[in-house]
Parts: structure tokens; sequence; C-alpha cells
């Protein structure tokens, strides 16, 4: 999705030929694609959290005798 942003949408907001409501259009994708990067992020943390958290104490290696 970042590649997305950075290669297709970026340049656009420094082209002074590109009409306003190009650049609004392509500000609105910017918001949209960043919020679901945030989204992605924040869902990943949670899910890694609640795998460690939810792992059975068998998982771990026995100590030597």
């Amino acid at each position: 999705m970042k590649v997305l942003l950075i290669t297709q949408v970026n340049p656009v907001f420094r082209d002074p030929a590109v009409s306003r409501d190009v650049v609004h259009d392509n500000a609105v994708l910017w918001a949209f694609g960043n919020g679901v990067v945030v989204i992605a992020v924040a869902a990943a943390i949670l899910f890694i959290q609640r795998g460690r958290r939810g792992a059975p104490p068998s998982a771990a290696p026995a100590p030597p005798s």
C-alpha cells in the first residue's frame, strides 16, 4: 500500500500543472491509504501480543535434569 502511495500519489502533489481537483482526490486517497496501513499495523501488533499471551506453558523447553 505504501509503495502505491509513494510511487503514484506523491508525485502529483509536486506537479504544478495538476488541477486542484486531482490534488484533492489524491489527498483523499493518501489519507485513506495511510489509514489502512495504520489499521493493518495495529491489527498485526494485537495478533502478535495475543499469540504470545495465549501460548501454553508446555511450549517452553524443559529444563535439564
